[in-house]
C-alpha cells in the first residue's frame, strides 16, 4: 500500500537514454507527430492495440503525473480530450476510446516517461485487442512504422 503521494513519484530516471525525450526533439525525430504544441506532443503507437492507438506525450521528463505542476496537468489531460475527440471524429467506426495512463513502474509503464495510451474502440473489436495485447512486442504485424494518423482539429468546440 502507498503511504504517501511521494512513494509514488519519480526520483530517478535517465533522461538523455529516453526514447520520449529523444522525440521531443524536433530537430532530430524521425517520425512527424499528430498534434504538438510546447509542452506535449502525440504520436502513433508503434506497438498499436487497436488502429488509430496513439499517444501524448509532455516534453518535460518525469515518470510519474505528480511530478508535473497542476496547470500542466491540466494542460495535459486537455490534450489527450482534444486528440481524443479528433480521433473519433476521424473515423466513423470509433465508436467510444480507452484513455490509459501507466503511472509509474508497478503500473506496467515500460518508458520511464510520462504518456497517456489513447486506444480507439470499435464493436467487437475486444477479441482482437486482446490478441494484439497479449503479442504486442513480438508479433512484427503490429508495427505502425509505416503508418500514418492524419486528424483535422478544425471542428473543436
Amino acid at each position: 500500500m502507498v503511504e504517501s503521494k511521494d512513494e509514488l513519484k519519480s526520483t530517478s530516471s535517465n533522461q538523455a537514454e529516453c526514447l520520449f525525450c529523444q522525440l521531443s526533439d524536433s530537430a532530430s525525430r524521425k517520425i512527424t507527430p499528430i498534434y504538438e504544441d510546447d509542452q506535449c506532443y502525440a504520436i502513433a503507437d508503434k506497438f498499436p492495440l487497436t488502429p488509430g492507438h496513439v499517444l501524448v506525450i509532455p516534453k518535460q521528463h518525469h515518470t510519474v503525473i505528480l511530478d508535473y505542476t497542476s496547470a500542466q496537468q491540466i494542460h495535459l489531460q486537455r490534450i489527450v480530450f482534444k486528440v481524443q475527440s479528433a480521433l473519433l471524429a476521424s473515423n466513423p467506426k470509433f465508436k467510444a476510446c480507452n484513455l490509459l495512463l501507466n503511472d509509474g513502474k508497478a503500473s506496467g509503464q515500460h518508458i520511464p516517461h510520462t504518456h497517456w495510451h489513447i486506444i480507439p474502440r470499435q464493436r467487437y473489436d475486444t477479441l482482437r485487442l486482446l490478441i494484439n495485447l497479449l503479442t504486442r512486442f513480438v508479433n512484427p504485424l503490429n508495427y505502425v512504422s509505416t503508418r500514418t494518423i492524419n486528424l483535422n482539429f478544425d471542428h473543436e468546440t
